[in-house]
């Protein structure tokens, strides 16, 4: 039941997103200016992660003159967000977090 719910909410967000995600634990997606998206997310009372730090930024990375070209990570690790996503969001829960996401992700 748990997985035909998220199979559901997936669903759900990624034909309201244009999106194709297959995660069965997060919904991740990515925003011009994520911590703009971050605070108005919360202005809405809606919580939202970040998950996707790149690694090869990371300090301890650094300090081994680690010199990758790691573009497409380092363009995950600033914008990928993700939104509330489990089995317990009712059907008006996931239309409020569609509404705000498209009010939002485009303009931050």
């Amino acid at each position: 039941m748990k997985n035909e719910r998220l199979a559901y909410i997936r669903n759900k967000y990624n034909n309201s997103f244009g999106l194709e995600n297959t995660s069965g634990h997060l919904y991740r997606l990515n925003v011009h200016n994520r911590a703009e998206f971050i605070f108005s997310m919360k202005e809405e009372r809606i919580q939202v992660g970040v998950h996707y730090a790149a690694l090869h930024e990371n300090k301890i990375y650094n300090e081994q003159k680690m010199n990758s070209n790691l573009g497409q990570s380092s363009f995950e690790g600033k914008t990928t967000v993700s939104i509330p996503f489990h089995e317990k969001l009712s059907d008006v829960d996931i239309d409020y977090v569609v509404e705000k996401v498209n009010k939002y992700a485009n303009r931050c």
